[in-house]
Parts: C-alpha cells; sequence; structure tokens
C-alpha cells in the first residue's frame, strides 16, 4: 500500500504523547526515533550520528535500507555502535535517508521508534 497516513492513529497519539511527556514533564521516557544531528566524511566512510539512537536497528529485515548520497546513489549502510556509516570513495556532498515519495527507509532505535527523514550536508 501506498498511503502515507498512518491507519493506527493510537501509535500516532502515543507518539506525540512521549514527546510531551519528556518535554514538559520531564519524564524519562524515549520521545523520538533517531534523529540525525551531523555526517562527517573520514577515511572513505560518511558516518552518521544521531541523537536517540540507543540500539539502532534495522525494523523487519537484516539490512538497512533508505540511504543514498547525493540523492541519487542508494547507499548500502551499516550500524556501528549509535552511528550508522556508508562506504564512499569520494566525499559526496549530502547524505539522504528516506528521501523516496514511498521509502522503505527502516532505521529504527532500542524502543522500536523509526527515524526520521533527513538531509545532512556531510562535513569534511
Amino acid at each position: 500500500m501506498h498511503d502515507v497516513h498512518p491507519t493506527d492513529k493510537k501509535m500516532v497519539g502515543e507518539r506525540l504523547a512521549a514527546w510531551a511527556l519528556y518535554d514538559f514533564y520531564g519524564y524519562a521516557v524515549v520521545p523520538s526515533g533517531p534523529l540525525a544531528q551531523k555526517a562527517a566524511y573520514a577515511a572513505g566512510k560518511v558516518i552518521i550520528h544521531f541523537n536517540w539512537a540507543e540500539g539502532l536497528r534495522p525494523a523487519g529485515s537484516a539490512m538497512l535500507k533508505g540511504f543514498s548520497l547525493d540523492g541519487i546513489h542508494p547507499a548500502a549502510a551499516t550500524i556501528h555502535g549509535n552511528t550508522v556509516e556508508i562506504a564512499a570513495p569520494e566525499r559526496p556532498a549530502f547524505v539522504y535517508y528516506g528521501w523516496q515519495p514511498y521509502t522503505d527507509a527502516n532505521l529504527q532505535n532500542a524502543a522500536g521508534l523509526p527515524a526520521s527523514t533527513f538531509r545532512l550536508r556531510i562535513e569534511p
């Protein structure tokens, strides 16, 4: 199905409630899936750093999906602790995640919350 509107409204409400509990009431909950903070290029790899990255893993698959370099080159990504790495012989300008109209992107954290889509400029 290619419907971007979630049919499970309860799940959406629970995610919004987690943000409110964390931000406004100070509860020790995980309010979000992984949020990309920066991407750097070093030693032939793009390394992406996240907030809310404890227990990064692919959802429902053995491999990560949804990453691309410069928006046109699909990229094989691997998890290394709380970062994601993509091999790249040359430094690309941007890394994208979930940037297709109907993405199969599947990165999530230990709480089972999905990563948000992003486009990051890659730092040297």
